[in-house]
């Protein structure tokens, strides 16, 4: 898939606001340099359209066009633009030439648009293509001279907010940033780093999450704590493909691994023990086994900084092995908004301060 004269518009809601933001756009997994001729930012004041005051042009070093090449990535010069936390902001790229659709996040929780020509500064578009894929913009980072904590949530589709309402931000990283909105001294920034379908152990879907570690967590700005919810997926991914299953000891050691790239940056780890997923379609006894051995090491963990016991907050009294109704989704395997909601509120705000 490839754009071709034409502009890409990405909504995105900030965690903490400030009276400037950098904007971070990436080629990591492109095959040819990226080149936008155009990059502007603004407030997005509905779920399409932007507030044509804010409109802000982008520059990275000093240019309006910006050339990224093969694998890298590209921060912007500061932007004076202020905003508020929670509030959306939208981020318009041009590219003149024909460009791969490549570097990208397919979301359940954001979309983007897409429209011929140079629209950066449209206030709506006219005719507009709408996708989950969420392309290039990696990261957007706001200024400001109050104490920032940063906390990155580490996982899976569970923390990605599969099932959770599309554009109600109902995701858990997005309703535990809502809950610490008003802290201050430090203020506490919540970044979702959550790739649906993601393993510790094999790449696909996304590298795998050794691999990303040391990019997605210890690589954002100002990063200072991390939640990490992640092995789901090394039990069902084996069993739909019939490979080896997966043991508890296997993903004790990726997560001791990732602890200790955590402490060796001096960045704090709350550990998440995985959440129930009877019913689901990849479900089976085997596996549940080795969650419960897992969480069970979780539990007892003397190298993370503290722990969040999701697996307690969702799990169904009459049948632990299961979503508790009120937080199930359809498929069993993800959290409702009221799920996510339950995960948020379990997190001990004092572990993030």
């Amino acid at each position: 898939e490839t754009l071709a004269d034409g502009t890409v518009r990405i909504f995105a809601r900030l965690s903490v606001g400030g009276d400037a933001m950098r904007v971070t756009l990436s080629n990591r997994f492109g095959t040819a340099p990226l080149v936008f001729d155009a990059v502007h930012v603004a407030r997005s004041n509905s779920p399409a359209a932007i507030d044509p005051a804010s409109d802000r042009a982008v520059t990275f070093a000093g240019s309006t066009i910006v050339n990224i090449p093969i694998g890298a990535e590209a921060t912007s010069d500061p932007v004076s633009l202020s905003a508020s936390a929670l509030s959306d902001v939208a981020v318009s790229m041009h590219a003149a030439s024909v460009t791969a659709l490549t570097t990208g996040h397919k979301s359940t929780t954001n979309s983007s648009i897409s429209t011929p020509g140079n629209a950066v500064s449209a206030a709506v578009y006219g005719t507009a293509t709408f996708s989950p894929n969420l392309y290039w913009l990696t990261e957007i980072d706001t200024s400001t001279t109050d104490a920032t904590h940063v906390v990155v949530a580490f996982g899976d589709s569970i923390t990605d907010g599969s099932n959770s309402t599309q554009g109600a931000h109902k995701s858990y990283p997005e309703q535990l940033a809502a809950r610490v909105s008003e802290n201050v001294n430090p203020r506490i920034a919540v970044v979702d780093a959550g790739i649906g379908g993601n393993r510790w152990l094999v790449d696909n879907p996304g590298p795998a999450g050794l691999t990303r570690f040391d990019h997605d967590v210890l690589g954002v700005a100002g990063v200072t704590h991390t939640i990490i919810l992640l092995g789901i997926n090394d039990f069902e991914v084996a069993t739909a493909f019939a490979s080896p299953p997966v043991t508890a000891e296997a993903l004790e050691l990726a997560t001791t691994q990732a602890i200790a790239k955590a402490k060796a940056k001096n960045v704090k780890v709350i550990l998440g023990t995985l959440t129930p997923y009877k019913g689901a379609a990849l479900f089976n006894a085997g596996d549940e086994a080795q969650r419960q051995a897992y969480n069970a090491w979780v539990r007892q963990n003397k190298d993370a900084d503290a722990i969040v016991d999701f697996d307690a907050a969702l799990r169904d009294p009459a049948d632990p092995q299961s979503l508790a109704p009120q937080y199930a989704s359809f498929d069993h395997l993800h959290p409702n908004d009221a799920g996510y909601g339950a995960m948020a509120a379990a997190v001990d705000l004092a572990t993030l301060r």
